[in-house]
């Protein structure tokens, strides 16, 4: 089964980055700007409930105390009501200048290619801790399964196919696979509740 899930995921994201060979940067960050509102809805909420979110944050606070949630739970509570607003002014500022990326953003609207390479350096900084975490969760999962393969070989087998996926299909493949995750995240909430419901009554 989960040889199956993976060959799905890496199926998915294939057809969602078809013609890749032949993607401009603007294709390959940000789908030229041609995401409809629910499949970047669905991406958004894969990238914010992510393996990271379910185990890998779980298992932190399991092995560090609850100290390691408190930068977490700021993210969740407070990255979307605030983006709700910032976030259409950081669309039409990028769509202004052209931007593809955040660090293209702040360097044309300030002029300032410094600025752009600080931010670039910021971006990497601070994703690297939650890079750590999807890791973290990825190997919970892996233990579970009670493989004879080394956990870290697993691990950087896994790096290796999200590397790969992401360097054929761009953002569309990971789009895709969001819509796999959040479908198959959906029907196991309903599973485990309908079971429970079940286990209740006898």
């Amino acid at each position: 089964m989960f040889v199956l899930l993976i060959a799905l995921a890496m199926a998915a994201s294939l057809w969602g980055g078809r013609g890749g060979a032949h993607q401009k940067p603007e294709d390959f960050f940000v789908a030229s700007g041609r995401f409809g509102s629910l499949l970047f809805f669905v991406l958004a909420v894969g990238e914010t409930y992510s393996i990271a979110t379910i185990l890998g944050v779980p298992s932190g606070v399991y092995a560090h105390g609850t100290g390691f949630l408190a930068w977490f739970l700021g993210y969740i509570l407070l990255a979307f009501p605030v983006g709700y607003f910032l976030y259409p002014a950081i669309w039409r500022a990028g769509r202004r200048h052209g931007a593809v990326t955040l660090p293209d953003l702040f360097g044309r609207h300030f002029r300032s290619r410094a600025l752009e390479r600080i931010v670039a350096l910021n971006c990497i900084a601070f994703l690297l801790p939650l890079g750590v975490l999807q890791f973290v969760g990825l190997g919970t999962v892996l233990a579970a399964l009670h493989l004879t393969v080394p956990p870290l070989a697993l691990l950087g087998i896994a790096g290796a196919l999200v590397f790969a996926m992401v360097a054929v299909s761009g953002i569309r493949g990971p789009a895709q696979v969001a819509v796999l995750k959040d479908a198959l995240m959906l029907l196991a909430v309903v599973a485990t509740g309908g079971a429970a419901i079940a286990w209740a009554s006898g």
